[in-house]
């Protein structure tokens, strides 16, 4: 239900369509920042966070779908990543993360950092695609662990030979 215009957003609001009828009102700065000070007075500016509207707005969607919710809950209980859930619901992903910290379920659980022995032995045998594909993890995770080992990376050896 919209709310009645108070006597000043009346007059701002007869205002600026005088102003507006000049085709070419935009041109003259004058005029622009009138337009803008009568628009403040129409529509004032509300404080507002994006992410809390953002999480009202997922929240709204989830509401209208009962038991979708529980759900999505039992499934990233269970383990499952949000590829694997995306099979079932082709919904934003953003929605997973808002059920995920709604219902206070641990991020990432599936992903296992390997030992120090078993990293090494992957990586320097098989090299950096095999050791991605038998993680299941990105490339970027691979040398964030190689780093954290102190294991050294065929960018470092070949760095080191070029100086």
């Amino acid at each position: 239900m919209r709310s009645r215009k108070t006597p000043e957003q009346q007059q701002a609001w007869k205002e600026l369509l005088l102003l507006i009828n000049d085709p070419e009102w935009y041109l003259d700065k004058v005029k622009t920042k009138r337009h803008k000070e009568l628009i403040e007075i129409l529509e004032p500016e509300e404080q507002y966070d994006p992410r809390e509207q953002e999480s009202i707005r997922l929240q709204r969607y989830l509401d209208a779908r009962p038991g979708m919710e529980a759900d999505i809950a039992d499934m990233l209980r269970n383990g499952l990543i949000y590829l694997e859930i995306r099979k079932k619901y082709r919904i934003d992903p953003k929605i997973f993360s808002l059920v995920r910290k709604k219902h206070g379920i641990e991020k990432h659980g599936c992903v296992k950092k390997p030992s120090k022995r078993e990293l090494e032995v992957c990586y320097c045998q098989y090299g950096l695609r095999a050791t991605v594909t038998k993680f299941n993890v990105s490339k970027a995770t691979i040398y964030k662990w190689l780093a954290s080992y102190k294991i050294p990376t065929n960018k470092t050896i070949q760095n080191s030979k070029t100086r």
